[in-house]
């Protein structure tokens, strides 16, 4: 178990639970959540990218026969509205990584559907799409009360405000905890509470190169639940 999954036992109310995994990648924690949840909760993984989905079936066929009542494979992206959306694909060590955009060649195009189409019962949605949880989140909170807990990956992003996202989360009723490593431990991560007035200021980054441009990118693990 490493630290992501660690910190998600912590603050994560699981058992029994329909979680939604929100690009699910290789399905590396939907395989924890299936864990988790227990043999009366429910795992959804959505992947939009073949290879991707090709491991998470290989993972969800060694859980047994009796698995894929209890853990599904939707092959699609989220978007606001049915249709299809561009992506840029690349290839990493723990998977193939992608994100919406229309920017860029050798786009790919995949089949999105609204997160509510997909997954209507969900309770706990882990939601990490690369800077698109701004295009979803807005509308799922309202169409979704019925999930009590977002655990999402929150990309800094040209134009969305931190304390927007933040805000918006506790103006539907959730409490905001953030991860933070342990000084003595970095591979440990404690709970920080936050308050919505957070901005991407105060989020340290990483220099990276983007589309050969120098620039820093910026992260937060926030966890949202429902007072």
């Amino acid at each position: 178990m490493d630290a992501q999954e660690r910190w998600y036992r912590e603050v994560l109310r699981l058992e029994g639970e329909v979680v939604a995994d929100v690009g699910a990648n290789v399905g590396r924690l939907s395989a924890f959540f299936f864990e988790a949840v227990g043999p009366k909760g429910r795992v959804v993984s959505i992947e939009p990218i073949p290879a991707n989905i090709a491991a998470i079936d290989k993972r969800i066929r060694k859980a047994g026969p009796r698995a894929k009542k209890r853990w599904q494979l939707k092959r699609c992206a989220v978007a606001p509205t049915v249709g299809k959306v561009r992506m840029r694909v690349v290839n990493a060590a723990w998977g193939t990584n992608a994100m919406v955009t229309s920017e860029g060649d050798e786009l790919v195009e995949v089949a999105a559907r609204p997160l509510v189409d997909l997954v209507p019962d969900a309770t706990v949605v882990k939601l990490d799409i690369e800077g698109q949880e701004y295009a979803i989140l807005p509308g799922a909170l309202a169409e979704m009360p019925g999930v009590h807990t977002w655990a999402l990956e929150l990309h800094g992003v040209e134009g969305y405000p931190l304390e927007e996202t933040l805000g918006l989360l506790k103006e539907h009723g959730f409490e905001l905890l953030a991860a933070g490593q342990r000084r003595d431990d970095p591979k440990v991560w404690l709970s920080l509470p936050i308050d919505s007035t957070l901005t991407w200021d105060a989020i340290p980054g990483t220099p990276t190169t983007r589309d050969g441009l120098p620039g820093v990118f910026k992260m937060l693990h926030v966890v949202a639940r429902r007072r």
